[in-house]
Protein backbone atom coordinates (compact mmCIF):
# COMPACT_ATOMS: atom_id res chain seq x y z
CA UNK A 1 0.00 0.00 0.00
CA UNK A 2 1.32 3.47 -0.82
CA UNK A 3 0.90 6.65 1.12
CA UNK A 4 0.53 10.13 -0.15
CA UNK A 5 3.46 12.44 0.32
CA UNK A 6 1.12 15.39 0.13
CA UNK A 7 -0.44 16.12 3.46
CA UNK A 8 1.99 13.73 5.23
CA UNK A 9 3.09 16.20 7.84
CA UNK A 10 1.17 17.37 10.89
CA UNK A 11 2.43 19.76 13.50
CA UNK A 12 4.12 18.05 16.39
CA UNK A 13 2.09 18.06 19.56
CA UNK A 14 -1.28 18.78 17.92
CA UNK A 15 -2.43 15.20 18.17
CA UNK A 16 -4.00 15.43 14.71
CA UNK A 17 -3.50 13.30 11.68
CA UNK A 18 -2.49 14.84 8.41
CA UNK A 19 -6.08 14.48 7.21
CA UNK A 20 -7.41 16.44 10.16
CA UNK A 21 -8.90 13.45 12.01
CA UNK A 22 -8.22 13.31 15.71
CA UNK A 23 -7.43 9.77 16.78
CA UNK A 24 -6.22 8.41 20.05
CA UNK A 25 -2.89 10.14 19.88
CA UNK A 26 -0.05 8.79 22.00
CA UNK A 27 1.13 11.84 23.92
CA UNK A 28 4.46 10.20 24.73
CA UNK A 29 5.28 9.93 21.04
CA UNK A 30 4.27 13.53 20.47
CA UNK A 31 6.48 14.72 23.29
CA UNK A 32 9.39 12.76 21.85
CA UNK A 33 9.12 14.65 18.57
CA UNK A 34 7.07 12.17 16.52
CA UNK A 35 5.24 14.36 14.02
CA UNK A 36 4.77 12.42 10.81
CA UNK A 37 1.46 10.73 9.91
CA UNK A 38 0.46 8.68 6.91
CA UNK A 39 -2.82 8.08 5.18
CA UNK A 40 -3.81 6.10 2.12
CA UNK A 41 -2.95 7.77 -1.17
CA UNK A 42 -6.13 9.23 -2.75
CA UNK A 43 -4.99 8.16 -6.17
CA UNK A 44 -5.35 4.54 -5.14
CA UNK A 45 -9.06 4.89 -4.41
CA UNK A 46 -11.11 3.78 -1.45
CA UNK A 47 -10.63 0.13 -2.39
CA UNK A 48 -7.07 0.39 -1.19
CA UNK A 49 -8.13 0.75 2.42
CA UNK A 50 -9.74 3.18 4.89
CA UNK A 51 -8.30 6.54 5.59
CA UNK A 52 -6.68 6.55 8.95
CA UNK A 53 -3.37 7.36 10.58
CA UNK A 54 -1.04 4.40 10.58
CA UNK A 55 1.63 5.52 12.97
CA UNK A 56 4.21 7.98 14.14
CA UNK A 57 7.51 8.52 12.44
CA UNK A 58 10.32 10.09 14.50
CA UNK A 59 12.00 13.22 13.17
CA UNK A 60 15.42 11.60 13.39
CA UNK A 61 14.71 9.17 10.55
CA UNK A 62 13.06 11.52 8.09
CA UNK A 63 16.21 11.64 5.98
CA UNK A 64 15.97 7.89 5.59
CA UNK A 65 12.53 8.00 3.92
CA UNK A 66 12.49 6.71 0.36
CA UNK A 67 9.89 8.70 -1.67
CA UNK A 68 7.76 7.33 -4.47
CA UNK A 69 5.53 9.15 -6.90
CA UNK A 70 2.73 9.40 -4.36
CA UNK A 71 4.51 9.40 -1.05
CA UNK A 72 6.39 6.84 0.95
CA UNK A 73 6.19 3.12 0.50
CA UNK A 74 6.28 0.57 3.25
CA UNK A 75 9.19 -0.98 1.41
CA UNK A 76 11.00 2.37 1.53
CA UNK A 77 10.72 2.58 5.29
CA UNK A 78 11.91 -1.00 5.72
CA UNK A 79 14.77 -0.49 3.28
CA UNK A 80 15.92 2.62 5.16
CA UNK A 81 15.87 0.76 8.46
CA UNK A 82 17.79 -2.21 6.98
CA UNK A 83 20.32 0.07 5.32
CA UNK A 84 20.92 1.82 8.64
CA UNK A 85 21.45 -1.47 10.38
CA UNK A 86 23.85 -2.62 7.67
CA UNK A 87 25.75 0.68 7.81
CA UNK A 88 26.11 0.46 11.59
CA UNK A 89 27.26 -3.14 11.41
CA UNK A 90 29.84 -2.24 8.79
CA UNK A 91 31.19 0.55 10.96
CA UNK A 92 31.55 -1.79 13.92
CA UNK A 93 33.34 -4.34 11.74
CA UNK A 94 35.80 -1.67 10.56
CA UNK A 95 36.47 -0.56 14.14
CA UNK A 96 37.00 -4.16 15.26
CA UNK A 97 39.37 -4.82 12.35
CA UNK A 98 41.38 -1.68 13.15
CA UNK A 99 41.68 -2.63 16.82
CA UNK A 100 42.79 -6.14 15.89
CA UNK A 101 45.46 -4.73 13.56
CA UNK A 102 46.79 -2.39 16.27
CA UNK A 103 46.91 -5.25 18.77
CA UNK A 104 48.80 -7.43 16.29
CA UNK A 105 51.35 -4.68 15.64
CA UNK A 106 51.90 -4.20 19.38
CA UNK A 107 52.51 -7.92 19.83
CA UNK A 108 55.00 -7.97 16.95
CA UNK A 109 56.93 -4.98 18.35
CA UNK A 110 57.07 -6.45 21.87
CA UNK A 111 58.29 -9.82 20.59
CA UNK A 112 60.95 -8.14 18.43
CA UNK A 113 62.21 -6.10 21.38
CA UNK A 114 62.38 -9.17 23.61
CA UNK A 115 64.26 -11.08 20.93
CA UNK A 116 66.77 -8.26 20.45
CA UNK A 117 67.25 -7.92 24.20
CA UNK A 118 67.84 -11.64 24.55
CA UNK A 119 70.47 -11.61 21.83
CA UNK A 120 72.23 -8.65 23.45
CA UNK A 121 72.30 -10.41 26.82
CA UNK A 122 73.67 -13.57 25.26
CA UNK A 123 76.49 -11.62 23.57
CA UNK A 124 77.64 -9.75 26.70
CA UNK A 125 79.40 -10.83 29.83
CA UNK A 126 78.44 -9.57 33.29
CA UNK A 127 79.74 -6.14 34.26
CA UNK A 128 83.22 -6.50 35.72
CA UNK A 129 84.01 -3.02 37.00
CA UNK A 130 83.11 -1.59 40.37
CA UNK A 131 83.98 1.94 41.42
CA UNK A 132 83.59 0.84 45.03
CA UNK A 133 86.44 -1.65 44.74
CA UNK A 134 88.53 0.46 42.40
CA UNK A 135 88.77 -2.30 39.83
CA UNK A 136 89.13 -1.74 36.12
CA UNK A 137 88.21 -4.08 33.31
CA UNK A 138 90.65 -5.98 31.19
CA UNK A 139 88.84 -5.14 27.96
CA UNK A 140 88.02 -8.71 27.00
CA UNK A 141 85.68 -7.72 24.12
CA UNK A 142 88.67 -7.31 21.83
CA UNK A 143 89.14 -7.34 18.09
CA UNK A 144 90.96 -10.54 17.15
CA UNK A 145 92.98 -9.11 14.26
CA UNK A 146 96.73 -8.64 14.38
CA UNK A 147 97.40 -4.93 14.91
CA UNK A 148 100.94 -3.78 14.19
CA UNK A 149 102.02 -0.98 16.51
CA UNK A 150 104.36 1.97 16.02
CA UNK A 151 107.82 0.36 15.63
CA UNK A 152 110.00 0.67 18.70
CA UNK A 153 112.61 2.47 16.60
CA UNK A 154 110.15 5.37 16.30
CA UNK A 155 109.33 5.68 19.97
CA UNK A 156 110.33 9.10 21.25
CA UNK A 157 109.53 11.50 24.03
CA UNK A 158 106.65 13.86 23.35
CA UNK A 159 105.11 11.66 20.63
CA UNK A 160 102.31 9.32 21.64
CA UNK A 161 102.88 5.95 19.91
CA UNK A 162 100.14 3.67 18.62
CA UNK A 163 100.44 0.48 20.64
CA UNK A 164 97.94 -2.36 20.29
CA UNK A 165 97.40 -5.28 22.63
CA UNK A 166 96.86 -7.50 19.57
CA UNK A 167 100.31 -6.76 18.14
CA UNK A 168 101.86 -10.12 17.18
CA UNK A 169 105.01 -9.13 19.08
CA UNK A 170 103.27 -9.62 22.44
CA UNK A 171 99.63 -10.61 22.01
CA UNK A 172 100.20 -14.20 23.17
CA UNK A 173 102.24 -13.33 26.27
CA UNK A 174 100.45 -14.45 29.46
CA UNK A 175 98.51 -11.95 31.53
CA UNK A 176 95.66 -12.04 34.03
CA UNK A 177 94.73 -15.65 33.42
CA UNK A 178 94.72 -15.15 29.66
CA UNK A 179 97.09 -13.21 27.44
CA UNK A 180 98.05 -9.66 26.60
CA UNK A 181 95.90 -9.69 23.48
CA UNK A 182 92.75 -10.40 25.47
CA UNK A 183 93.36 -8.74 28.83
CA UNK A 184 96.18 -6.26 28.42
CA UNK A 185 94.49 -2.98 27.50
CA UNK A 186 95.39 -1.26 30.81
CA UNK A 187 99.13 -2.02 30.78
CA UNK A 188 99.26 -1.27 27.03
CA UNK A 189 97.81 2.20 27.72
CA UNK A 190 100.29 2.84 30.52
CA UNK A 191 103.11 1.78 28.17
CA UNK A 192 102.04 4.42 25.63
CA UNK A 193 102.00 7.10 28.33
CA UNK A 194 105.36 5.92 29.65
CA UNK A 195 106.97 6.16 26.19
CA UNK A 196 105.40 9.60 25.60
CA UNK A 197 106.70 11.02 28.87
CA UNK A 198 110.15 9.38 28.95
CA UNK A 199 111.06 8.32 25.40
CA UNK A 200 112.38 5.08 26.90
CA UNK A 201 111.98 1.68 25.29
CA UNK A 202 112.61 -0.51 28.32
CA UNK A 203 108.93 -1.26 28.84
CA UNK A 204 106.67 -2.86 26.26
CA UNK A 205 103.04 -3.91 26.75
CA UNK A 206 104.29 -7.43 27.61
CA UNK A 207 106.74 -6.26 30.29
CA UNK A 208 104.20 -3.75 31.66
CA UNK A 209 101.71 -6.59 31.99
CA UNK A 210 104.31 -8.61 33.87
CA UNK A 211 104.86 -5.66 36.22
CA UNK A 212 101.14 -5.39 36.85
CA UNK A 213 100.78 -9.07 37.64
CA UNK A 214 103.86 -9.15 39.85
CA UNK A 215 102.62 -6.13 41.80
CA UNK A 216 99.23 -7.70 42.50
CA UNK A 217 97.24 -5.34 40.30
CA UNK A 218 95.31 -8.17 38.64
CA UNK A 219 92.09 -9.67 39.86
CA UNK A 220 90.02 -12.27 37.97
CA UNK A 221 91.23 -11.27 34.52
CA UNK A 222 91.05 -7.55 35.26
CA UNK A 223 93.56 -4.76 35.71
CA UNK A 224 92.84 -2.89 38.94
CA UNK A 225 92.43 0.87 38.85
CA UNK A 226 95.18 1.10 41.49
CA UNK A 227 97.62 0.14 38.76
CA UNK A 228 97.16 3.64 37.29
CA UNK A 229 98.50 5.22 40.46
CA UNK A 230 100.53 2.71 42.49
CA UNK A 231 101.69 0.76 39.43
CA UNK A 232 102.60 3.98 37.59
CA UNK A 233 104.76 5.02 40.54
CA UNK A 234 106.87 1.87 40.05
CA UNK A 235 107.97 3.12 36.60
CA UNK A 236 108.60 6.72 37.71
CA UNK A 237 105.24 8.25 36.83
CA UNK A 238 102.67 10.12 38.89
CA UNK A 239 99.11 9.14 38.19
CA UNK A 240 96.39 11.43 39.59
CA UNK A 241 92.69 10.70 39.54
CA UNK A 242 90.68 13.42 37.82
CA UNK A 243 87.11 14.68 37.98
CA UNK A 244 85.12 13.96 34.84
CA UNK A 245 84.91 17.62 33.82
CA UNK A 246 85.29 18.64 30.19
CA UNK A 247 87.18 21.87 30.90
CA UNK A 248 89.66 20.10 33.18
CA UNK A 249 90.31 17.41 30.57
CA UNK A 250 90.72 19.77 27.61
CA UNK A 251 92.99 22.14 29.56
CA UNK A 252 95.30 19.28 30.54
CA UNK A 253 95.39 17.86 27.02
CA UNK A 254 96.10 21.32 25.58
CA UNK A 255 99.07 21.52 27.98
CA UNK A 256 100.46 18.18 26.74
CA UNK A 257 99.38 16.13 29.76
CA UNK A 258 98.31 12.59 28.80
CA UNK A 259 95.20 11.00 30.32
CA UNK A 260 94.05 7.38 30.63
CA UNK A 261 90.31 6.64 30.86
CA UNK A 262 88.55 3.54 32.10
CA UNK A 263 85.57 3.28 29.76
CA UNK A 264 82.19 1.66 30.28
CA UNK A 265 79.88 0.26 27.60
CA UNK A 266 79.41 2.54 24.63
CA UNK A 267 81.46 3.52 21.60
CA UNK A 268 84.66 1.86 22.81
CA UNK A 269 83.55 -1.33 24.51
CA UNK A 270 80.69 -3.64 25.42
CA UNK A 271 82.18 -4.49 28.82
CA UNK A 272 84.93 -2.17 29.94
CA UNK A 273 88.17 -0.88 28.46
CA UNK A 274 91.13 1.46 28.92
CA UNK A 275 92.03 4.13 26.35
CA UNK A 276 94.53 6.99 26.18
CA UNK A 277 93.56 10.61 25.54
CA UNK A 278 96.60 11.85 23.65
CA UNK A 279 95.78 15.48 22.86
CA UNK A 280 93.48 17.78 20.88
CA UNK A 281 93.13 18.37 17.16
CA UNK A 282 92.80 21.80 15.52
CA UNK A 283 89.07 21.93 16.24
CA UNK A 284 89.46 21.03 19.91
CA UNK A 285 88.32 17.44 19.57
CA UNK A 286 90.10 14.70 21.51
CA UNK A 287 92.74 12.48 19.90
CA UNK A 288 92.48 8.91 21.19
CA UNK A 289 94.80 5.91 21.33
CA UNK A 290 92.60 2.84 21.66
CA UNK A 291 94.78 -0.26 22.22
CA UNK A 292 92.07 -2.43 20.68
CA UNK A 293 91.14 -0.43 17.57
CA UNK A 294 93.21 1.29 14.88
CA UNK A 295 89.97 2.69 13.45
CA UNK A 296 88.89 4.45 16.64
CA UNK A 297 92.46 5.63 17.11
CA UNK A 298 92.32 7.45 13.77
CA UNK A 299 89.22 9.43 14.76
CA UNK A 300 88.87 12.56 16.84
CA UNK A 301 86.20 12.52 19.52
CA UNK A 302 83.91 14.95 21.31
CA UNK A 303 85.08 15.29 24.91
CA UNK A 304 81.53 15.07 26.28
CA UNK A 305 80.96 11.79 24.41
CA UNK A 306 84.05 10.31 26.06
CA UNK A 307 83.24 11.58 29.54
CA UNK A 308 79.65 10.34 29.34
CA UNK A 309 81.01 6.78 28.95
CA UNK A 310 84.00 7.15 31.28
CA UNK A 311 84.08 5.40 34.66
CA UNK A 312 87.34 6.91 35.89
CA UNK A 313 90.34 8.82 34.53
CA UNK A 314 93.86 9.75 35.48
CA UNK A 315 96.43 12.31 34.35
CA UNK A 316 100.14 11.43 34.24
CA UNK A 317 103.42 13.24 34.67
CA UNK A 318 107.00 12.40 35.54
CA UNK A 319 107.74 11.86 39.22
Amino acid sequence: MQYDDEDMMAPAGTGRTAGGDRRGVNQTHEGAGYARYLRPCPSQGPAQGPRHAVGYVPHVVRASVVPCAHGVTREGWAGARCAGRRSGAARWLLVAAALALVAALVVVVVLAMRHAGGQARQGEAPAITSSATGRGSAGQDVDDRDMPSTPMSQWQRGVMPYLYQKDPAWRNEPYAGGNVGDNGCGPTCLTMVYVYLTGNTDYTPASMCALSEAGGFVDSGMTAWTFMTQGAAQVGLVGEELPAMALTVTDLLASGVPIICSMGPGDFTKLGHFIVLAGLDESGRVLVRDPNSPERSQQSWDVDTILSQCRNLWSFSLA
